[in-house]
């Protein structure tokens, strides 16, 4: 049976996202094999990420040893304005040992780090040059800073791919049959009749300027929600606030003859859980000319904000009680995934 390497009390097999990994009861510590951090916190926590980087400083030290195979383990201090924590990895197997709430302060530090590009954490790429800043100046869409994903987003990218086809058909068709027969009516619903629309209608779309806004949200808020959540349950979180913004959108909408098309509902809930999991992310966002970066939070509050304003004086063609009804779904349902410190997952009560 493996020991705790700080407390030598015996370890527990444990699961945790799908990520086997060994916890100490009595000091709340584990021990993660090499892809057991980034699957559990995201990239942040991955040594190739800040081992190299001036936040990182060997400490010389090897007090404690691998659980796995007793090679002792090497110190880092990783360090960032005034947050600190020391973490302790295996040179030979690559595991991590995180003592009881080192894992989410790593990621905090790092993620923080991250954002600042006078550390070199963050990679310069065209979203902080030139090319960037004329995207934006033409279209007015955020761009993150630094927010690294560990997988390819396959799930997002199906959505996006499935979205566009089916804009192709009815594209070709005029917006004419199919966009009838699949976009959701309030009339029906309140009546008990096509309750498949509130399915359909999210791949529907007006126009091509509504599906390039739909696709670029979700893109950019949903490769690292997904990447943090997973697949499958990333396709729930999506397709629960889609359903739970049209279902809103229905019971509130004042003529019941409007039909109502587009995935904003579904994008507003991916967009709630990156607020949830990643509020401390900076995005690139332009006022007119002027460029500026600020937490995504902040953003997300502001846009949230204005669809309940939007609400309340009315007008237009945008279902804004869909888009609230999606972020008020996505936020409570990411609430139970939010990043906590092991100790905390395995807590027993």
């Amino acid at each position: 049976m493996k020991s705790c390497p700080r407390c030598t009390y015996p370890l527990e097999e444990v699961t945790h996202k799908e990520v086997e990994l060994d916890h100490c009861r009595r000091c709340g510590g584990s021990y993660l094999g090499p892809e057991g951090g980034p699957e559990l916190f995201g990239p942040f926590v991955d040594p190739a990420v800040w081992a190299g980087s001036e936040i990182a400083k060997d400490l010389g030290r090897w007090q404690l040893h691998c659980p796995t195979d007793g090679s002792a383990l090497k110190a880092y201090e990783v360090a960032y304005a005034d947050e600190s924590v020391e973490i302790d990895l295996c040179p030979k197997c690559r595991g991590i040992w995180l003592d009881s709430e080192e894992g989410k302060a790593l990621r905090d530090i790092v993620m923080n780090a991250g954002q600042d590009e006078t550390t070199g954490l963050s990679v310069k790429d065209v979203r902080s040059g030139l090319i960037g800043y004329i995207f934006q100046l033409i279209s007015q869409f955020p761009l993150e800073v630094w927010n690294p994903i560990h997988h390819r987003p396959r799930a997002t990218l199906a959505l996006i791919g499935l979205a566009g086809a089916v804009f192709l058909v009815q594209f070709a068709d005029d917006f004419g049959s199919l966009t009838e027969q699949f976009a959701l009516v309030p009339a029906d619903i309140r009546s008990g009749r096509s309750l498949w629309t509130l399915l359909t209608s999210m791949f529907l779309h007006a126009g091509i300027l509504h599906l390039a806004g739909n696709a670029y949200y979700l893109y950019v808020f949903g490769d690292n929600v997904e990447d943090y959540l997973g697949g499958r349950v990333y396709l729930a979180l999506y397709f629960a606030s889609g359903l739970a913004g049209g279902v809103l959108q229905v019971v509130t909408q004042g003529d019941p003859l409007i039909p109502i098309v587009g995935a904003s509902a579904g994008v507003a809930g991916v967009m709630a859980a990156y607020l949830v999991i990643f509020p401390r992310v900076k995005i690139y966002q332009m006022f007119r000319i002027f460029r500026f970066r600020v937490r995504v939070a902040w953003f997300l509050i502001f846009w949230i904000g204005w669809n309940i304003i939007g609400a309340i004086i009315g007008g237009g063609e945008v279902a804004w009680m869909a888009h609230i009804g999606g972020f008020l779904a996505g936020a409570l349902f990411a609430y139970p995934f939010r990043v906590r410190p092991l100790n905390q997952v395995f807590s027993r009560t």
